[in-house]
């Protein structure tokens, strides 16, 4: 038994002594509520609040944790449903906003098609609380009827954006670029569970070395498609209980931002810049790229995630890395790196639209404004740090962006004002590794429902000698 306090619903506090899967679902309305209030990563939200509530077991965990990222996933799909059924049932509601109990109700009619579960009955008490106006048993059956949308009005970009629960200025420009089939599937895959993917850090072990110790203590995987340096968990693991993570044999990176590090292209001596490094699993990768020889300068503007790098670098013996911290608008700290680096990647901070699958939240946040609020950042981080570019050297632009303007439109304006730089098409790069097929108008692009990464762009361009 548990007891939840709650006071998201009408009628202020709510205290729930019912049984245990009602508590769970009011775990679920109270995280759903604090992730709409919030703009930060859902995950992130998710994690802090079950971490602070050390009686959920790991089923409960999963119970909540899936429910709220399928309610976040799937929202506009739910407000379309439930707005629908209510004006069938003469309740004038808000398009927006419906109360958190409601949206789960939804989501476990029309998502998890369990409208008669013994939870859904045991929520009577706790709908009469909330919304004693609107009759449940009724709702009920209407959402059950109209989880098809059969209702939808039949424009393409309407329709794909509800049923899949996009913004439809997102889904009109996938539309553009990919047509309706593949706009279908882009969004399908976008809504599934990204698969745990690792790299091996073949400083310590090779892939098959790497599989064997994870095998030895209960852990299934299977080699990547893309990646010669991935594998592919069977099923999701806290990694850090692993006796193979703390050895430092992988670190958790997905499949697609790997294939970025290999369009570096580095070598052992070489002098490398990453120069938005984050939390450093790029640099870690071409430390691992270069056999722990030559110079790493990861730079970036925050410091707490410098110091996440250097414990990594520690752990993963990465010898050849140094983070260095810069200023966001002041690029003195980098000056002495003028013309200097062989390669400098510059994975800039974006929308992250490529990455939904794993934030679902993110979705509801993006406007297009913002956009060109990332757009701005991205063409000054690129002429800033393209500086850096020694003469014959290699400069790679990268996102997990699946947006056009800060793709494509960045590199071609960056283009037509940096004459000293050129396109080098990415097929060049990745025909040693057999990875040719990846690219598309010089570009790399990776998607979802092409190849179960999330969603990269990238560029590599040479500085004349």
């Amino acid at each position: 038994m548990y007891e939840l306090e709650y006071s998201g619903l009408k009628g202020g506090v709510l205290c729930i002594r019912d049984m245990k899967a009602l508590s769970l679902v009011g775990h679920v309305i109270e995280l759903y509520d604090r992730v709409r209030s919030l703009e930060l990563p859902t995950d992130a939200v998710v994690s802090k609040f079950v971490r602070r509530r050390k009686y959920l077991g790991s089923k409960d965990r999963r119970f909540i944790t899936d429910a709220l990222f399928g309610i976040v996933r799937h929202r506009k799909r739910l407000e379309a449903i439930l707005e629908h059924s209510l004006k069938q049932m003469h309740f004038v509601a808000p398009a927006v906003q419906f109360p958190a109990l409601w949206m789960y109700v939804a989501y476990a009619v029309c998502i998890r098609n369990q409208p008669q579960t013994d939870a859904l009955k045991d929520l009577s008490s706790l709908w009469m609380t909330s919304s004693p106006d609107v009759d449940l048993e009724r709702l009920l059956a209407l959402l059950n009827e109209h989880a098809r949308l059969d209702f939808l009005p039949q424009f393409p970009a309407l329709r794909l954006a509800t049923e899949h629960s996009y913004p439809t200025w997102m889904v009109e420009q996938w539309l553009r670029r990919l047509g309706e089939e593949e706009t279908h599937r882009l969004c399908i895959a976008m809504n599934e569970v990204a698969p745990v993917a690792i790299r091996v850090n073949t400083t310590k072990a090779s892939v098959e070395e790497c599989r064997a110790a994870l095998e030895k203590e209960g852990v299934k995987c299977h080699p990547s498609s893309l990646s010669p340096f991935g594998l592919i968990f069977e099923k999701r693991i806290d990694i850090h209980v692993l006796r193979a993570f703390r050895a430092g044999l992988f670190e958790i990176q997905d499949e697609g931002s790997q294939i970025l590090s290999l369009l570096v292209n580095p070598r052992p001596g070489q002098f490398i810049v990453d120069a938005c490094a984050g939390g450093g699993g790029k640099a870690l990768h071409l430390s691992a790229l270069m056999e722990n020889g030559g110079q790493i300068v990861a730079l970036d503007v925050d410091q707490r995630r410098l110091e996440e790098l250097r414990r990594r670098c520690h752990r993963v013996n990465a010898a050849n890395v140094e983070p260095v911290l810069v200023d966001a608008h002041d690029g003195s700290a980098e000056e002495s790196y003028v013309a200097m680096a062989d390669a400098v990647l510059v994975d800039a901070p974006c929308s992250g639209s490529g990455t939904i699958r794993r934030n679902p939240g993110t979705k509801w946040i993006l406007t297009q404004r913002k956009i060109e609020e990332y757009q701005l950042r991205q063409r000054y981080i690129l002429t800033r740090y393209s500086r850096l570019v020694k003469p014959g050297g290699r400069l790679v632009y990268a996102t997990c962006s699946l947006l056009e303007e800060e793709n494509e439109a960045v590199i071609q304006e960056f283009l037509e004002k940096q004459s000293s730089f050129r396109l080098q098409p990415v097929r060049e790069v990745l025909e040693q590794w057999d990875l040719h097929h990846l690219t598309e108008m010089g570009y790399l692009f990776l998607f979802p429902h092409r190849h179960s990464t999330d969603g990269f762009f990238a560029a590599v361009l040479e500085r004349n000698p």
